[in-house]
């Protein structure tokens, strides 16, 4: 499964596409991840400055990698697209 993201927003969608799908609730997440509930909900709402190994915790809670590519050129297919 492959998401491509720009911006805090899309990486808040991300984030809760995939932990709804793996049928976790924000605090059973944050659990996985060493966090507190109140940190999922301020990164599902894509508020910008959330410190990059939080996101690298959290995606491993998720089973999930972020792998870095060159950015295609077109204009990006809208979140809502990738699902």
């Amino acid at each position: 499964m492959r998401h491509t993201v720009r911006t805090p927003s899309q990486i808040g969608d991300v984030i809760r596409r995939l932990r709804t799908m793996k049928g976790l609730t924000q605090a059973e997440l944050a659990d996985k991840a060493g966090t507190v509930q109140k940190r999922i909900s301020i990164i599902e709402s894509g508020h910008p400055g959330t410190k990059i190994d939080i996101l690298c915790d959290l995606l491993a809670a998720l089973d999930f990698d972020i792998v870095i590519t060159e950015r295609d050129k077109r204009e990006p297919p809208d979140i809502e697209d990738l699902f």
